[in-house]
């Protein structure tokens, strides 16, 4: 169909127009071209993707294996035509043909997640209506956490907006949503937004920065949600109701603490050791001493 269109276009958009010697050149070829295409494809994977949660790789796997199939197309028409075995087509039929199967092929494969995102936007899960969200967090994450968020069970969440304190990313969107601010505009963009939940997406912040954005957090009478590591949030079972509450071990200004295994074996050595407690704590420390 894309190489049709193509010896269509090529000729002004009039059938009229197309020399009748291409006509049975293009049926007699366009069987090998389409089979040369379906192994490529099958190489490249094309078959065997689920295109609902699509991205970049599938994106550039399409566009490798079009041009790939064009490619062969090409080099054979040159070859049969140096060796008087068939004639070429034109050359634009073979640069308009390109361009229509790599959009017949991205359309065809990306059009299902286009519609599963479309058809989320107002999706709404049983009875429940979709709930205006924030998510506060930053790093290069954050697209896939909201990417993850979209195809999970955690759809009827709707992010308005992001927090980050990186001052560069302020204004701009990432999947569609705004990076309203750093932290001290949580409070405006609960306002604002309607905000009826806040997820955190902090993994990697200080005690001090995570105490002090729950704080504020906290002030705005929003629900708070801390969400597992990007590793589990990717997992099948990821829902709403499966995120952590805010622990008080989450508010403690306190770092971990970081001890010289070392030292301790050292000072231990050569010593009688009283171990009160046989639980599974006692245990332990009784099997490092062992070892020291």
């Amino acid at each position: 169909m894309a190489y049709y269109l193509a010896l269509f276009i090529r000729f002004d958009f009039e059938f009229s127009n197309i020399p009748h010697r291409f006509n049975p050149l293009f049926f007699r070829t366009i069987t090998f071209h389409i089979l040369f295409s379906l192994v490529i494809y099958t190489f490249f994977g094309l078959y065997n993707r689920v295109w609902r949660y699509a991205s970049q790789r599938e994106l550039i796997s399409c566009c490798m294996a079009s041009f790939l199939a064009s490619g062969l197309q090409l080099v054979a028409h040159v070859v049969g035509h140096h060796f008087d075995i068939y004639d070429r087509m034109p050359i634009g039929y073979y640069f308009i043909g390109t361009l229509l199967q790599i959009f017949f092929l991205l359309f065809s494969r990306f059009v299902w997640r286009v519609l599963h995102v479309l058809l989320l936007r107002n999706y709404r899960k049983n009875g429940i209506p979709i709930e205006p969200a924030m998510l506060v967090g930053g790093g290069s994450e954050i697209q896939m956490v909201l990417r993850v968020m979209s195809t999970t069970d955690m759809r009827n969440i709707n992010i308005k907006c992001l927090i980050d304190d990186d001052e560069a990313k302020w204004g701009c969107y990432i999947e569609n949503v705004i990076v309203y601010g750093g932290r001290e505009k949580i409070p405006e963009a609960v306002k604002k937004f309607g905000i009826k939940k806040i997820f955190l997406a902090i993994p990697n912040a200080t005690i001090q920065d995570r105490s002090a954005i729950l704080d504020i957090c906290k002030k705005t009478g929003c629900a708070i949600k801390i969400l597992p590591a990007i590793y589990q949030l990717t997992d099948a079972d990821a829902s709403a109701s499966n995120l952590g509450n805010v622990e008080i071990d989450d508010l403690l200004p306190r770092e971990d603490i970081s001890v010289d295994n070392d030292e301790i074996a050292a000072s231990l050595k050569g010593r009688v050791i009283l171990v009160t407690g046989c639980g599974a704590i006692g245990t332990e420390i009784c099997r490092q001493i062992a070892s020291c």
